[in-house]
Formats: structure tokens, sequence, C-alpha cells
């Protein structure tokens, strides 16, 4: 159909050309040849453009060919009137196949809008799926699997404990930057990150909307707050760890479409568990500064560290411990690791070390044992460690 605008167009055109047309006939411009080809013209072109168009013109043409004649048939009126009848049937079949095209093109946007609503609830339908998926994953056998992996490590060492955390996060859940901040007094201070973080080594209370609504509601997403006036350095999400707090998990880099996804739930039972392993960390750490400055600890601290190390050996990280005597001691502790927690104890009246050695099985206490015959000889005395 014409539009409204096209329509009037039309009509404004055609009524000069009509009256035109129809002048000329009293001249007998087309008195050879009875048929109007001018009217053959406009009457074709109104049939294809529109029907109601077709029919204001052909009111028109019967109106100026009654008048030409003056009620009077003529050589004119017969094949005149014999166009108009042909066209408007033609008129009428156009239009019966216009408005068919019209419902077709109708139906085919129709039909397009449902593939598109389809499309879309598949969409919504796979996510859903992969939703359940993960669910399923990680509230079954996967969460049970990390936990055996996150058990494994070390806790002697902080700055290997607190990376291997984020590491293995990381690794999991296929989230590539994830950071873990210590807090305190208003303060957060970077403990490890697999990768350079938003937020820096430091920050503190304020300078992030995420992590100020972290501290209140225990998790808090970016996308979840894009109301707020946000700064330069938000981090996709953040997840409070203990109840005080202690700290905060952070996650700088991950798949927004994973964003939909219940990652702070599970991220959270992971931050209750480093909320435990932080204060048993600290404390041994604690535990470590209080070395005397010839390297040996106090033998209380040494009883406690080593049942630190026993809860490991539960988990899978050995430990093995030896006490030897020697009449240099200095020189004995010089043939120790750093990391080997010796303290002095005495014996039928002679001071001897007790050594306890971090990730050592009975086949590496055999080797140790082996050097050190090796390098001290008959002049080293090995006593029963208990």
């Amino acid at each position: 159909m014409a539009s409204s605008k096209n329509f009037k167009l039309l009509i404004f055109i055609e009524m000069p050309l009509i009256y035109i047309a129809a002048a000329a006939a009293d001249y007998h411009i087309t008195k050879s040849f009875p048929i109007k080809f001018t009217w053959l013209v406009l009457l074709i072109y109104s049939v294809r453009r529109d029907m109601i168009v077709h029919v204001i013109s052909s009111a028109i043409f019967l109106l100026m060919i009654t008048y030409e004649t003056r009620l009077a048939l003529n050589s004119a009126m017969v094949p005149s009137t014999v166009i108009l009848g042909v066209s408007t049937l033609i008129a009428l079949i156009n239009n019966s196949r216009v408005h068919g095209i019209q419902q077709l093109t109708y139906d085919i946007r129709d039909r397009e809008k449902e593939i598109n609503d389809l499309k879309e609830k598949i969409i919504y339908l796979n996510s859903i799926i992969e939703d359940l998926k993960s669910r399923i994953f990680y509230e079954g056998e996967g969460l049970s699997t990390l936990f055996l992996r996150l058990k494994n490590i070390r806790t002697d060492n902080p700055k290997l404990f607190y990376k291997d955390f984020v590491e293995t996060i990381s690794t999991f859940f296929s989230i590539p930057g994830i950071s873990v901040y210590r807090y305190r007094r208003g303060f957060f201070r970077l403990l490890a990150a697999t990768k350079p973080t938003t937020l820096g080594f430091t920050f503190r209370e304020g300078d992030s909307v995420v992590v100020d609504e972290t501290l209140k509601k225990g998790y808090a997403k970016l996308i979840d707050l894009l109301d707020e006036k946000l700064s330069d350095v938000e981090p996709w999400m953040a997840i409070k760890i203990g109840e005080e707090p202690k700290g905060v998990l952070i996650v700088d880099e991950i798949d927004p479409v994973k964003l939909k996804k219940p990652y702070e739930k599970y991220l959270s039972s992971l931050c209750a568990w480093f909320d435990v392993m932080l204060e048993r960390v600290e404390e041994f750490e604690i535990l470590k500064n209080l070395r005397h400055s010839d390297g040996t600890y106090p033998i209380e601290v040494y009883e406690k560290l080593k049942n630190e190390h026993m809860n490991m050996a539960e988990r899978g990280l050995p430990f093995s411990e030896i006490c030897v005597c020697h009449d240099n001691l200095l020189e004995l502790l010089r043939f120790f690791r750093e990391d080997d927690i010796a303290t002095k104890i005495n014996i039928g009246g002679k001071e001897c070390l007790k050594v306890l050695l971090p990730m050592c099985d009975e086949e590496g206490k055999e080797k140790i044992m082996k050097r050190l015959k090796g390098k001290f000889g008959d002049d080293l005395e090995i006593c029963d460690v208990d």
C-alpha cells in the first residue's frame, strides 16, 4: 500500500494530467484513434500503485468522459469504458496479490521474531545447563579435589603458602587474575597475586567501592555496583576472609560471562578454609621468629613447630627428625639448611642438636645421615630422638 504522503502526492500529480488529457480530446489530438493513450498509461500506473488511487483515477476518468460526450455515445466512449472495466479488473486482481504479499511479509516477520525468541531461549537454557554442570562439578567431587590440593600446600613458608593458594585457585577455576590481601586497621597489604593487581601492593579502606561493600556483606561484584561512584581501580569481585575481617580475596581478571555463575559461593568456602590456615601460618611464622642468634630454637618452640609438622604429615607432607652430638655445635649447625629447625638438648651432660627436617622422608633422612658421617666422621654421635 502507498504511504499517506505518496498517496497525496500521486493524486496531485494525476489530477492535472487527467485534466490535460481530457482537454486534448476536445482539440481532436487523438481523433484519428478513439482510445486515449494518456488515460491508458495513467490507469495502468494507478493499477500497479494502489487500489484506492485507481478507484479515484477511474472515477475522475468516468466523469471526464461523461463530460466530453455530453451523455451521448461516440466513438471514444465504448473503448474508454472497456479500458476502465479492464483496468478495474486488473486493479482488483493486483490488490488481492498485494494484500497476499503483505500478509506473507507479516507472516515472515512474525516467524523471524519467533525464531529470534527461540534462539534467545536456547542461549538462556544452554547457560542454565552449563551452570548446572558447574554446580554438579564444584559442589560434588570438584571442590573435594580442590581441597585435597590445598591441603598439600606447605605451611612452613608463609610466602610460598600464599602464592600456592592463589595459583591453585586460579588454575582450578580458570580465573587468570586472583590476589589475596591482609587487612589490619583499615589498611590492606598484598600477600600474593597471580598477576599485577589493579589495587597495587597496599591500599586503604575507602579506595574501592567493591572492597568496601565486601567488608559489609561478605562479597561483592562490580556488575552489581555500576550505579555507585566507582574508582579507577575497581576489581571484578572481592570475597571477605574471616568475620573480623582478616583480609580479602580479589578477582582482578576474569571472563565477564563467568560472573553469572555463583563463583562467590565456592570462593567463600575457600576463604573460610584460608582464614583458618592463615592463623596457623602466621602463628608458625611468629614461632620461627623466636629463633636464637646461633640459629637454634627454644625447646618449647621446637615442640610446637614439631606438632605443626605432624599435622602437615597427616596431609601427606612428610618430615623427619634426627638427634646428633658433636664437640663443635656451630660447625654442625652450618651443615643444615636455613629452613631446618634445630634445638639444643642435654644428653648425659653433653649438649646435642635435635633437628627437624621439613619435607624429608625416610629415604631423604638416610642420605642426610650418610653425608653427616662423611663430613664429621667418628666424631659424630647419633642419638635417639626420643
